[in-house]
Formats: structure tokens, sequence, C-alpha cells
């Protein structure tokens, strides 16, 4: 059943109200005035009986959906989607859902569906959600128009395929071949997802139950491209030119607190390049995990991750712990940091929290580095190749010690890896023998 009838008293009058669940209906039913935007209707109590009120509803339903008992229905009215924006009414942050003026026929049963899911229990993920929306965009764009039971899951495969590979930048044809292939199956998951969702409320059949997905491409060109594009020159002017830039847009806040913020943003950039260590753990990181060894010398234990969609610490990617190496030097200058934090950055421990001492979720290095990508190079489609991110210093941490003669056993335990062919699949195979390295192995021979 797709409502809820109830009776109640409003002004010492009874009243069936009967309540339509938010996926019941398309946006029909409120164009063509059947009932309003509460989801409700209410019927006097004097003038029918339950089992007539029962009937009504459902003449209301099928009045919307008139033929959809027979499955005889398109794409673009069940997987429409309309516009996440700004809820005034919320006091948490949260966005609401509104229907696409430009085009009126669509329907939003699945959409709708996430989002109450997004609104009630938290779940999906804003960012989920927002993902999810440009999954079924493309899928009604595609195939929007055509019967649900009649579509060719292997046509429209192959056309949402070429369709993402003609999209995008092609300034870095070579990694982007392979991150277009997986936004493609990520696309897909959530398509059959929502197409067998609709199949099982109206006990239709499953029509991606033969599918047969396109091939992933070679990753063997793609390894290691990101590594070997960092250079020491690239590395050192794009660092100058973000602290310069990010303490001259904090002087409107003072002076001190220029220094201070500048100086919590260059500790975070060294720790990533002395450490390689992710995004999420260097997030999650806290003051408890910064010890000295046995010989009084710095190291980190890294033993859990921030999650930023649960927003709290969890087990690792791999849940393999790993203890990172730092110089004296850094060592010194962090607790010269921990001295100088505000009392509230202090509160929770964490090393670098956001103005508010909780966990930063939004990364204030990651955002500082993009504004300076952007200032020096453009956006994405003007000078993407150029750009640096945070996950490149990882990878030149990785580059610079094999480069330098550290076993890959030891690179590998560094880097968290589970095993050491996983760093030699990303790290090796595209490195070709310097001079230098040449000379050592005559001299062995």
């Amino acid at each position: 059943m797709d409502y809820t009838i109830k009776k109640i008293n409003e002004k010492n009058k009874d009243y069936w109200r009967i309540d339509f669940r938010y996926y019941a209906y398309s946006d029909n039913l409120v164009n063509q005035g059947l009932i309003g935007r509460s989801k409700r209707v209410k019927i006097l109590a004097s003038k029918k009986n339950k089992s007539q009120v029962e009937t009504h509803a459902n003449k209301i339903i099928s009045q919307s959906n008139p033929d959809y008992d027979n499955g005889i229905f398109l794409i673009k009215e069940f997987f429409g989607v309309g516009k996440l924006v700004h809820d005034p009414q919320s006091n948490q942050g949260q966005k609401k859902l509104i229907p696409n003026d430009q085009d009126p026929s669509l329907g939003y049963w699945y959409a709708k569906t996430r989002f109450n899911d997004y609104r009630t229990f938290n779940k999906p993920s804003l960012k989920t959600l927002e993902f999810e929306f440009c999954a079924l965009k493309k899928f009604v764009e595609i195939a929007g128009h055509q019967e649900f039971d009649k579509l060719d899951v292997d046509t429209f495969a192959r056309d949402l395929y070429r369709n993402i590979q003609e999209g995008g930048f092609e300034w870095d044809e070579i990694s982007h071949k392979a991150r277009k292939y997986t936004t493609y199956k990520k696309y897909l998951t959530t398509i059959k997802m929502a197409c067998r969702k609709l199949s099982k409320k109206y006990k239709k059949r499953d029509i991606w139950e033969h599918f047969e997905p396109i091939p992933e491409p070679s990753k063997e060109e793609s390894k290691n491209s990101k590594a070997l594009r960092v250079t020491d020159e690239h590395i050192k002017y794009v660092y100058e030119a973000m602290l310069k830039q990010y303490f001259v847009g904090n002087q409107n806040r003072g002076k001190e607190i220029a220094v201070y913020r500048t100086n919590k943003i260059d500790l975070q950039w060294r720790f990533y390049s002395e450490t390689g260590c992710r995004r999420n753990e260097l997030t999650g990181l806290t003051w408890d995990k910064i010890v000295l060894d046995q010989n009084g010398l710095p190291e980190i234990k890294i033993t859990q991750q921030f999650h930023s969609v649960e927003n709290k610490l969890t087990e690792l990617k791999n849940r393999k712990k790993c203890d990172k190496i730092i110089s004296e030097q850094l060592y010194k200058d962090l607790m010269d940091y921990k001295k100088s934090m505000p009392l509230i950055e202090k509160k929770n421990n964490i090393v670098f929290p956001n103005t508010f001492g909780e966990f930063d979720k939004r990364n204030s290095l990651y955002r500082t580095l993009n504004n300076t990508n952007k200032n020096l190079f453009g956006s994405l489609s003007e000078g993407g190749d150029k750009w640096l991110r945070v996950h490149d210093i990882r990878h030149y941490f990785a580059t610079r010690l094999i480069r330098k003669g550290i076993s890959l056993a030891d690179v590998s335990q560094l880097l968290g890896h589970s095993n050491e062919q996983v760093t030699a699949s990303i790290y090796v195979q595209d490195y070709k023998l310097t001079d230098e390295s040449k000379s050592n192995v005559r001299a062995a021979l």
C-alpha cells in the first residue's frame, strides 16, 4: 500500500486523512491538482466509510499513473532529477529538492526516495546524493524517452561510456582514460540500483540481469604518470606561491593570526612531504600519536584515519597500521606550533583541527592548494596538467625515496601499502636507470 488512512478530529468534525507516501506518485499528482503539496487528502467521515476512502485513494494514484500497472512508462517519468538548493528553514545547513522547471514532464520518484533518506537518516551523504543525481541526469539525457521495459541496456551502456569519454578535460589523456572508466562504472552502478528498485516496486523483470559491462582499459600505461610528472622545481614553485598567497589573504585578520595560520599550512605541507601520509590520515592525527622512539628520535604512529562521511575516526584503508619517520626539525616545529595553538583548537587533542577544534573535514591545505593552482595555472580545463594536488605529494615522497635507493619493502611500509606488489605496480615499472645507477651496477659487476 502506498498510503495510510487515519481517522482524525478537527474542529469537532471527524475526517479520514490519507497520507500518501513520498514515493507513491510523480509530480503529476500536484500538477493536476489531485492532491496538495502537503501530500495529504482529508475527507469528511460522514460522507464516506473507510472502504470508500481506500477506493478513492487508489483512484488518485491510478489517475496520476494510468499506465504504470501495465508497465508502460518512460524512463524520464521516474528518474528525473531536480535541483538541490539550500533550505532556509533548516538550522543544520540541509538542502531541499526542487523540481526542474525547464522540463515539467520529468518525474522524481527515485530522486525523492533517495532525498527523503538523506533528510531522515542522513544517509546517503549529500556528496553521494549529488553524485547519484549526476548519474540519473545522464540516464535521462541518453534514454529518457525510451520505455523502461524496452530499454536495451547494452546499447545504453555503450552510449553512456562514449558520453563520459567525450566529456571532461583532455589535458591528461592517459590518466583520465582510466579515471573516466571509473566514473562510468560508478554511474552504471547507481543506474542499475535505481532500475532494480523500480522493478521490485512494480514487480517487473530485471532488465540488467544478463548485462555484460564494457571491459576496463589497460592500467599499465596510466600507472605512475602522476609520480613522474611532479618535479623538484614544480613542487618548490607551487609551495612558495601557496604560502605567499595564503599569508596575504589572511592579513586582514591581523599579522599575528596570518603568521599562525600560514605556519599551520606550512607544517601540514612539510608533514605530507616527509611522511607520504594520506589526506584522511593527517586529518585524524592526534598529538598522542607523535612520539619519541627508544633512541629519542621522533616518529608517528598511524593507527586510524578520519572518515569524512561518518564524521569519526575509523580503521585505516587496508587495516594495516604503520610507523612514519619525521625529521627532528619538523618535530621541534610541531611542538612549538602546539604551544602557540589557541585553547579552542586544543580541546580535542587534534594536531591540525579547524578553527573550532574539530576535525578539519574540508582540509584547509587541500582548499588552499586548489586556490593556488587556479591562480597560477588557471582552471582545470586550462592548465590542469600543471595542477599539484595533495595526493601528488605522497607520490613525490615515494618516488624520491626509491630514487635514493631506499628498499621497496621499506617504502611500502612507510606508505602503509598492504604489500610490496602494490608499491611496485605504482612506482617502479616506468623507471629508467640513471647514469649514476648504471655506474653503480657496473661497479657491482
